[in-house]
């Protein structure tokens, strides 16, 4: 496969691992052939089996490993673990790629995609020296740093081609929207960079959305700036932002949770338009103000089990008569339930499951502080499962999609575990046990 450096960023690798069709039946003898012998002789005769799934299957949907997991799993009754399958494929049956840059020069060339993309990361969206044709050389001179106060992208293309010297694609020019906020404007650009596309168009979309309500917005930002006034925000300038800095991000949080989820791509004028009715149905400020108010409770919450693990650890008879490392466990944990990113990350949805989540703490605080012994014995049922989250997070970039969305809800429920664990008198969100863990964890396995 020859593919242009552009399009190999974000792409998923696993479509290559189908092949052509006229392979497709050599390979999937061979991965059957490659099973454990215990699991191959429920596949014999081979190739009758292979022409089974073959004939059960939809080509390209999904990876190749899945759906022909999925297909023995319902035809024969039972099920193929992604570690079962053969780890050496022969050459010929495995895709070549050749990544090359916008003047059609070779780059690199392998047989893994993923390290060939993770290779050439720092090369990304620096040569833009891609070739417009006439006819979009017209589109981007149409629509390169236009100015807007409202949703007004009807005929604005999703993406503009580019190509080779030779002729061959070489990638895109993806549109995207710039805040001006001088001007009280969006400008539009084009950026090569699709991800870069994407995390501008958030930022300018969310833009364009305020400022379809500039009076509220203004009463709204000076709200929050009297909110952060409060002590309880003093945490939010210790990786060294400013207050403008803090301001901002404390804004866009409660205007992403406003009209959010942004996907990277503009709303069309359908959806924008109903966001910004339901909006004004309720009123920028008034509901804006609620969500502030839930970012406010939660970094009391924040800052009251902060100070109680202090208490806890050096105001006994100004002693620490407890261990330093569970001390240091206590501030871990409460980093991983509110992160110092997560006004840049996170959305209102979130709030209730942290300060669930920052209560359980409180209760687990205390109880350690009178039985510490108990304490540990509690926490060694979370032993297998945090080793399971380590090893797994070794390898994280190398999981296909599939098992990455099993490995996030994995950590979601070791979260809700810690609840039922230390604090069982908080109903957790979802239904957790060992048991659901281990099952959950065996699943993540058969994906890898």
């Amino acid at each position: 496969f020859r593919l242009p450096i552009d399009f190999s960023y974000g792409i998923s690798t696993h479509f290559f691992d189908w092949l052509v069709p006229g392979l497709l039946h050599e390979k999937l003898t061979f991965m059957l052939k490659g099973l454990p012998k215990n699991i191959r002789k429920r596949l014999v005769p081979v190739a009758q089996s292979v022409n089974q799934i073959l004939d059960d299957i939809t080509l390209y949907s999904g990876s190749l490993h899945g759906v022909v997991e999925s297909s023995i799993l319902k035809q024969f009754k039972f099920l193929v673990r992604r570690s079962d399958w053969p780890a050496d494929i022969p050459n010929h049956l495995q895709p070549r790629f050749i990544l090359f840059d916008s003047s059609g020069k070779t780059l690199l060339s392998g047989r893994n995609l993923k390290e060939l993309i993770q290779s050439q990361n720092p090369v990304y969206g620096e040569d833009n020296s891609g070739i417009l044709r006439d006819v979009e050389k017209k589109k981007v001179s149409l629509w390169e740093d236009s100015t807007y106060t409202a949703w007004e992208f009807e005929e604005l293309p999703e993406a503009i081609p580019l190509y080779t010297q030779q002729g061959d694609p070489s990638g895109f020019l993806y549109p995207t929207l710039v805040p001006d906020p001088v001007r009280g404007v969006v400008k539009i650009q084009f950026n090569k960079n699709k991800l870069a596309a994407e995390n501008q168009n958030r930022s300018g979309i969310l833009y364009l959305y305020q400022l379809q309500f500039p009076g509220q917005y203004k009463s709204l930002k000076k709200m929050c700036r009297t909110s952060l006034s409060s002590p309880s925000s003093l945490w939010l300038y210790e990786n060294g932002l400013n207050r403008n800095r803090v301001l901002d991000s404390f804004v866009d949080f409660i205007m992403r949770s406003l009209f959010g989820p942004l996907s990277g791509t503009l709303d069309s004028l359908s959806h924008f338009n109903d966001k910004i009715l339901k909006t004004r149905s309720g009123g920028l400020y008034k509901n804006g103000a609620l969500i502030c108010n839930d970012l406010m409770a939660l970094l009391r919450k924040r800052r009251e089990v902060k100070d109680s693990i202090h208490k806890t650890f050096n105001n006994r008879n100004g002693a620490k008569f407890l261990s330093e490392n569970k001390q240091k466990l206590f501030e871990l944990l409460i980093n991983e339930i509110v992160t110092p990113d997560f006004l840049t990350n996170g959305v209102n949805a979130n709030i209730a499951d942290q300060l669930r989540r920052l209560q359980s703490l409180s209760i687990r605080l205390e109880r350690f502080s009178l039985n510490p012994g108990k304490d540990a014995q509690k926490e060694k049922k979370l032993y297998p499962h945090l080793d399971n989250l380590q090893k797994m997070a070794e390898k994280e970039k190398e999981l296909p999609s599939d098992a990455l969305e099993l490995y996030e809800k994995y950590r979601q429920m070791i979260a809700e575990f810690r609840i039922l664990i230390f604090s069982p008198e908080i109903k957790t969100s979802i239904p957790v046990s060992s048991k659901k863990l281990q099952q959950h964890w065996q699943t993540i396995l058969e994906k890898c």
